[in-house]
């Protein structure tokens, strides 16, 4: 019996060490999908809003050169 306790006491580090190992596994991928999403916001908001910001810059820059006085 006390030996049984020994090699189990025993073999717990290694068994958390495996769970410690897919759990790490499992966190690097969530973080994966919602870096994976937030870059599909930011392109679904540049595809979408692209030419309002464009003309927006544009104006900007017009705006600036009229008011430096520039050509």
């Amino acid at each position: 019996m006390a030996r049984a306790v020994v090699r189990f006491l025993a073999a717990v580090p290694a068994a958390m060490a495996r769970f410690a190992r897919a759990t790490r596994a499992v966190t690097a991928m969530e973080y994966a999908l919602i870096a994976a999403c937030v870059a599909l916001a930011f392109v679904s908001i540049a595809i979408l809003l692209g030419d309002d910001v464009g003309s927006m810059f544009e104006n900007l820059g017009d705006s600036v050169q009229n008011v430096s006085g520039g050509d």
